[in-house]
């Protein structure tokens, strides 16, 4: 499995927002996406990702989050779905359906605790939000991706090939905000819970991203 070109073929952050507003796609997050979610009881655990990229991957490389950071890992194996490494466990946390409808990890994490297999989605919840993104042709838009724990680092700033999470800071203005991940809570129908917003400077390639406070 090339699972550098899988992401490598991720639009850049530019085209995903482009395809986003072209396909009214924040409509459907607001309505039948968030129902789906709803329906299954699955808010607390996932979230809706913007597919987009930030820099190419090479052969063997996945992008790993490690604590504060993510940043390419070499890694040998072709298991996409869990890999040992560093003493602990190399598991998908970002995931975008492919041509064949499957669900493909793109992104990932490093934990300690030994993954109980599979990659614990139920598949009635699944099944409902492929067919939803594909009624609605958001299947190369959004992904979904897992929630993570509650932290004040909540500003990520990209520098290379790496993403480090820092503390919220004051942003230049003129900098034009991106959404590019949103989770779901329970209150007004219409309402999300927060969102991450993605920040581009065509002057220096740096990519900033900031969660809202929750609504």
């Amino acid at each position: 499995m090339a699972l550098h070109k899988d992401f490598n073929t991720l639009p850049t952050l530019g085209d995903a927002h482009n395809m986003f507003k072209d396909r009214n796609a924040e409509t459907y997050l607001y309505g039948p996406i968030r129902d789906v979610f709803l329906k299954h009881n699955m808010e607390d655990r996932y979230g809706i990702s913007l597919l987009h990229r930030h820099f190419s991957m090479g052969p063997n490389e996945r992008l790993v989050e490690y604590g504060a950071v993510s940043t390419p890992w070499t890694l040998d194996e072709t298991d996409d779905h869990e890999i040992e490494a560093m003493g602990g466990y190399v598991v998908p946390q970002n995931y975008r359906l492919d041509s064949d409808d499957d669900l493909l990890p793109f992104e990932y994490e490093m934990q300690y605790e030994r993954p109980s297999g599979g990659n614990g989605i139920p598949p009635e919840f699944l099944y409902d939000l492929k067919q939803t993104l594909k009624k609605y042709n958001l299947s190369n838009v959004f992904g979904l991706r897992k929630r993570g724990p509650p932290t004040d680092l909540t500003l990520e700033v990209t520098n290379g090939r790496a993403n480090i999470m820092i503390k919220p800071m004051e942003l230049a203005g003129g900098l034009q905000t991106v959404e590019a991940f949103w989770t779901f809570g329970s209150g007004e129908p219409k309402k999300l819970q927060c969102a991450v917003l993605c920040v581009y400077c065509p002057l220096t390639h740096a990519h900033f991203y900031q969660h809202q406070s929750p609504l």
